[in-house]
């Protein structure tokens, strides 16, 4: 008699998800909290992670690293985004302008490299399926190697809404407003489409722009527009305190531990006899001229409110005068989600980056937004149109216009009620997904669990659902309206 062959169980095999991400504390939060999340399942889940070596150390310990060797002679892919960005930031005066400046600072040479690292890891790994950011969608290369490859591709945006650069009518204006920086791109893709064209060989053909991949957007929808057909949003990647404690998941104090941790934040936050406290932070990544921070502290100063100011070390020497210690507080961190948090905050007057919207305002705190580049423009935009504040502008705002307009904030209960209803919105939405879950994907173990960030789950459901060849719509809520996946 022959002697049986045991076939293995494919629903035993581990599934193997490759993310590629690239250096930027934004967006590496993202493959950190997915990984996080399947790494609960070790028997079932093997989680690569592909990108500059500086990721590695904000990631789980089990992650398998692919790194991405810096270009010789070049500065570090982390320092060439950095810089990039650095220079928008401080020159840029509208969105159009900051997306020009960095189109200007572009080195095609280092994005043809990571495109070509990304592609030669996913050859080497050869994934069940493949999640990239959206810095990796040039010339549709990812995607169109995966498809021709039958490996399930997905495109996390790490900004937490779609990239609007390449909508038809921002084209348009930036063609009329900077025809010499869109020619010059225009010229250097094509030596980027040459260098991927001649790793993938004539049997695979780039796919156009207009079949992208399945895009998840790790954010709220209604922050930003309805989704396409081939679009998905999950929610923010963090836990919005009103659902966890609502289901007695986690004591509130829990979400102020780090602000009683730090015995000067703690003592200023009880202090000033009820008088309102404005937080004041601009991101990890602007850096302030001197100019901005003396109009910032003359706008603050002496105004009917207290102030909390997360300001690097290396700019503190920028204020122009000492200030009243009982006025201000300066600080080159913050715990801002737990800050937030406390109750003790009247107005935020930030940089508009996504995460620091959403956590202000799945925290009904009202906002002043101070945009600096990018889709910070749009954040701000969505903020106003919720009516949770205010714009003013980073270079032509005066001290007078600052002041007017947190004053505005600070003593109109309408902002403060409209933050309130994002976050009670925010909070519906993402109920509603975890509970969808808990039914369409029992495998996956979905609950409102303590300090479950309650987009990973929904995209972790997304990605498995693509690694087993099923549609990921599926394990989403039906939306009335929405085209067909």
């Amino acid at each position: 008699m022959a002697e049986s062959i045991e076939v293995p169980d494919k629903a035993k095999v581990k599934k193997k998800l490759l993310y590629l991400t690239v250096p930027m504390k934004g967006h590496i939060v993202h493959p950190a909290r997915l990984a996080e999340f399947f790494l609960q399942f070790p028997d079932e889940y093997e989680i690569h992670v592909g990108s500059s070596l500086m990721v590695k150390e904000h990631l789980p310990g089990a992650c398998i690293f692919h790194e991405m060797e810096e270009l010789e002679g070049k500065r570090s892919f982390e320092q060439y985004l950095s810089d990039i960005m650095s220079t928008a930031m401080e020159k840029g005066t509208n969105w159009y302008h900051t997306q020009a400046i960095m189109m200007d600072g572009s080195d095609w040479e280092v994005v043809l490299h990571y495109h070509l690292f990304g592609l030669i890891t996913i050859d080497k790994v050869r994934p069940d399926v493949v999640v990239i950011d959206s810095s990796y969608m040039v010339d549709n290369a990812m995607y169109s190697f995966c498809k021709h490859n039958r490996i399930p591709c997905i495109c996390m945006c790490s900004q937490g809404r779609p990239e609007t650069v390449i909508a038809p009518c921002n084209v348009l204006v930036m063609t009329c407003r900077y025809f010499r920086t869109i020619r010059s791109i225009m010229h250097n893709m094509q030596n980027v489409t040459a260098g991927l064209k001649k790793w993938l060989g004539p049997s695979v053909k780039l796919l156009p722009l207009w079949d992208p991949p399945l895009m998840v957007f790790p954010g709220p929808e209604f922050l930003s527009r309805p989704a396409l057909g081939f679009e998905i949003y999950t929610g923010p990647f963090l836990p919005l305190p009103d659902l966890v404690e609502a289901n007695k998941l986690m004591r509130s104090q829990s979400f102020n531990a780090k602000v009683a941790e730090d015995q000067g934040l703690a003592q200023f936050l009880h202090a000033g006899d009820g008088q309102p406290i404005v937080y004041l932070a601009l991101g990890t990544l602007v850096r302030p001229s001197k100019e901005q921070v003396a109009r910032i502290v003359d706008a603050l100063d002496g105004g009917a409110w207290r102030v909390i100011w997360a300001l690097p070390k290396q700019f503190q020497h920028l204020i122009p005068r000492a200030l009243d210690k009982d006025k201000w507080l300066v600080m080159s961190f913050v715990p801002q989600f737990d800050l937030l948090r406390s109750g003790k905050v009247s107005a935020f007057l930030s940089h508009c980056g996504g995460n620091s919207t959403i956590e202000s305002l799945c925290q009904g705190v009202p906002m002043v937004g101070m945009p600096f580049l990018g889709d910070q423009y749009e954040w701000c935009e969505s903020m106003i149109n919720q009516g949770c504040g205010l714009q003013v502008h980073k270079l032509y705002s005066s001290a007078a216009e600052i002041r007017e307009a947190l004053q505005k904030v600070v003593s109109t209960p309408s902002y403060k009620e409209n933050a309130q209803r994002v976050k009670e919105k925010m909070v519906a939405d993402a109920r509603t997904n975890v509970e969808w879950l808990a039914k369409s994907w029992p495998a996956g173990n979905v609950t409102l669990q303590k300090n479950m960030k309650v987009g990973v789950p929904v995209a972790a459901a997304i990605v498995d659902a693509a690694a087993r060849g099923m549609n990921p719509r599926d394990r989403m809520p039906p939306h009335a309206g929405r085209c067909c996946f």
